[in-house]
């Protein structure tokens, strides 16, 4: 399972308090952990993880990626830009960039555009498909020494010409075992990717989630707090952690 095989290294602080942070998540966990038992198994997969900013997706992500490394596989993280627009294609590097070195043991048309993907350069439409192609490739020489788990966090903020791509790697990895999981908000993934949703939280999930992070809260501010955070739980634990003590045990208004 994710979280066993993730407590399989030592957890820190860090660890502990994103576990915390997926209460009330126990079928995103069991999915996510059947994902990546199928990349064990030498199985491929391509699910998009749905939800708004604020949802758990990052922290999801976070999971995967611990649980991943401790099974020994190959973690690939990349992530959308919130800045300024970016070249087409260019989020693509932070994929080929850590594999770049099997690329030689490739047929030279994919070595070559591999190569200028790992630069950031500029890519048409009509490239997007030889991209796909070099890409899969490139996945295929790397799961022959150990799986491949490809996390994707902000997918809505990519550019289109990476998202694009790596919608078409996703339809495409066929047997390979690789696992590309796209997280972001109305991603409209293709039909081949499964579909995960991190649904907004019940206010009594809510409420057990602030009383593991913070149980000084007394539990008329943790019902004010669930409903003000509308299930969202990066925006419940803002406010908690705002509080002052005063706030949080109920004597000072909010």
């Amino acid at each position: 399972m994710l979280l066993s095989a993730a407590a399989a290294t030592p957890w820190n602080a860090g660890d502990r308090r994103a576990r915390h942070d997926l209460l009330g998540r126990g079928p995103v966990i069991d999915r996510l952990d059947e994902l990546l038992e199928r990349a064990v198994a030498g199985l491929s997969s391509a699910a998009e993880l749905s939800g708004p900013a604020g949802s758990g997706r990052s922290t999801a992500l976070d999971l995967v990626a611990t649980a991943a490394a401790a099974r020994g596989l190959h973690v690939i993280a990349l992530r959308g830009s919130s800045g300024r627009p970016e070249p087409a294609g260019a989020a693509l590097a932070d994929l080929v960039g850590p594999l770049l070195h099997l690329s030689p043991a490739l047929a030279p048309a994919h070595a070559d555009a591999l190569g200028r993907l790992a630069v950031g350069g500029g890519l048409s439409p009509a490239q997007a498909l030889p991209a796909a192609t070099a890409i899969l490739a490139l996945l295929a020489r790397a799961a022959e020494q150990r799986p491949v788990v490809i996390l994707v966090d902000d997918g809505d903020r990519l550019d289109r010409a990476s998202l694009d791509v790596l919608h078409l790697v996703g339809r495409r990895v066929l047997v390979e075992p690789v696992l590309l999981l796209l997280a972001g908000d109305e991603l409209r993934a293709p039909a081949e990717f499964a579909r995960i949703v991190l649904r907004p939280l019940e206010e009594d999930e809510v409420v057990a989630l602030l009383a593991r992070r913070h149980p000084r809260l007394c539990a008329a501010v943790a019902h004010r707090i669930a409903r003000a955070g509308a299930g969202r739980p990066r925006d419940v634990l803002a406010i908690a952690d705002g509080l002052t003590d005063a706030q949080a045990r109920g004597r000072s208004p909010l």
